[in-house]
């Protein structure tokens, strides 16, 4: 109960800071007659590269609109280019390129995984924080690293025939 306590505390305090600065960056762009800029429009062109909640809607409407295609029997027209897609879609994917996009985002390596991992270690080792805090940067960008090279594995073992990612059976002995 004690962890659980600790991380909505946590969440509810994250989310207060973030509409605060949300809605203080929001008013004095506003001072200057730009209040459409605010704190997570900023964040969104600082951190463009690793936005993953929009990723994921995104890659949610594509692959929506591929199977569609597929199911209507219209995923040929698309290929030879007679077939205009939304104007919020800009391209289609393959089935590899969904696997690889799909391990790649369902990795813990984002700021959320990162505070929660933080808090439950916190709770279990109190005085070890600071160094908790000191590493916590490190392990992000090795999580990210073991998301992205999982990803890429899914993409070498995809069989896009059978639509399967291959098992490899690496045990030699025999019963």
């Amino acid at each position: 109960m004690k962890i659980c306590g600790y991380l909505i505390a946590n969440l509810i305090a994250f989310i207060s800071v973030l509409h605060f600065a949300d809605v203080t960056i929001s008013w004095l762009f506003g001072l200057i007659h730009h209040p459409e800029i605010n704190f997570q429009s900023l964040l969104g062109l600082v951190f463009y590269p690793f936005s993953v909640f929009i990723a994921y809607q995104e890659l949610g409407k594509i692959r929506k609109l591929r199977n569609e295609l597929i199911l209507n029997n219209t995923f040929p027209l698309y290929l030879n280019g007679t077939l205009k897609l939304p104007s919020d879609t800009p391209m289609l994917w393959e089935d590899c390129s969904t696997i690889i996009l799909t391990y790649a985002l369902c990795g813990f390596s984002n700021f959320g995984a990162m505070g929660i991992a933080l808090a439950v270690m916190g709770v279990f080792a109190p005085t070890r924080k600071r160094a908790l805090t000191k590493i916590a940067p490190r392990a992000l960008i090795a999580g990210c690293m073991v998301s992205l090279m999982t990803a890429s594995i899914a993409g070498l073992l995809y069989d896009p025939y059978h639509g399967t990612v291959q098992i490899l059976n690496s045990n030699s002995t025999l019963l």
